[in-house]
């Protein structure tokens, strides 16, 4: 907390007291830190590139969190369901940067998914937070 006695231009900077003294205004600051959302300085940072065994049937996970896709680069076999699951505070999208899929906005806590069947290297963002980007690159079967 900052509480000051200054004259200012505003109604309570102006505002007199008893026996002339000055009622000031006073100002407080709360520090909003992401790291305390988000983790601490220091953390591992999101793989660079991962390839994920999965049971037929059972989908490849990308955790968000961190304001970061878990997985920076997956690499799958054409035909694998990729799910996508916000594990972080705030919402999030998966968005192609071609357009060719979108999740729409993402809430904390729920997913979305995908099957990739055709061979290909598929970038996508975070439509929120574009600095969030990854790729999915699917190998022919």
């Amino acid at each position: 907390i900052e509480i000051t006695n200054t004259r200012s231009a505003s109604i309570e900077g102006s505002s007199r007291g008893v026996k002339g003294t000055h009622m000031a205004g006073f100002e407080f600051t709360i520090p909003f830190t992401l790291s305390r959302y988000f983790g601490h300085h220091g953390q591992a940072a999101p793989t660079a590139a991962a390839t994920t065994p999965v049971a037929a049937g059972e989908a490849t996970v990308v955790h968000v969190a961190g304001l970061a896709f878990g997985t920076r680069a997956l690499r799958v076999r054409a035909g694998t369901r990729v799910r996508w699951v916000n594990d972080d505070q705030v919402q999030h999208s998966v968005t192609a940067d071609d357009g060719t899929f979108d999740s729409g906005l993402i809430e904390p806590g729920q997913s979305f998914e995908r099957t990739f069947d055709r061979p290909g290297a598929f970038t996508y963002h975070c439509t929120p937070h574009p600095f969030m980007k990854a790729q999915v690159v699917v190998d022919p079967t």
